[in-house]
């Protein structure tokens, strides 16, 4: 799961730092997680977490007519229950099969403010309920700058392809100059035994 530095932050501050069983939704585009919505009014237990659609469902418009798409649903569960629980699979099979997603990004979050190590697991959902714990990447806000980065890969591979190419002229130039040496060598012996042995007759 890739996500920008900011909504990283976000994330760490909203959740991370409180008491479990908090949570709101991921937005973003490209593959890129770059907003958090936070649920701020949420109907919340000790270990329950309810999304407020009311009050989500119209900022999830309103970013989505910006661009933004809807990328998941992020909560936060108490110490050591760092998996999904049945109900939210339930829940999220209830929402995902309105989409036409394949999958969605549903990651568990361990708060610090609970005594644990702040941590994230970042789940994805499939349509046939599969879950799969993907790799969490931290990029920054100007991903696209991030992400070209590789071209410049590419122009090195082409250098390096150039650099080769002269190696490989430099050789056959070695080469054909040690065989014209040997060859002038050699004739070069072949004339001094005809003249010696001209000078013996």
């Amino acid at each position: 799961m890739r996500i920008t530095t900011s909504a990283y932050h976000k994330i760490t501050q909203k959740i991370g730092s409180a008491h479990s069983e908090k949570g709101g939704v991921l937005m973003g585009k490209d593959g890129v997680v770059t907003k958090f919505i936070f649920d701020k009014q949420a109907h919340t237990t000790g270990s329950t977490y309810t999304l407020n659609t009311s009050y989500l469902n119209p900022i999830i418009s309103l970013l989505g007519e910006a661009g933004l798409d809807f990328m998941g649903i992020i909560h936060s569960h108490p110490q050591g229950y760092h998996k999904l629980s049945q109900p939210d699979c339930d829940y999220f099979l209830s929402q995902i099969v309105k989409t036409d997603m394949e999958f969605f990004y549903t990651p568990i979050v361990f708060s610090a403010r609970d005594g644990a190590e702040y941590d994230i697991f970042p789940y994805k959902f499939y349509k046939d309920s599969t879950i799969e714990l993907s790799t969490l990447e931290v990029v920054p806000d100007n991903y696209e700058s991030f992400f070209a980065k590789p071209s410049v890969e590419k122009e090195d591979s082409s250098s390096n392809k150039i650099i080769q190419h002269q190696n490989y002229l430099f050789l056959i130039r070695v080469i054909l100059y040690s065989w014209t040496l040997f060859f002038t060598t050699l004739i070069l012996i072949v004339l001094f035994i005809l003249l010696s042995f001209q000078n013996t007759n």
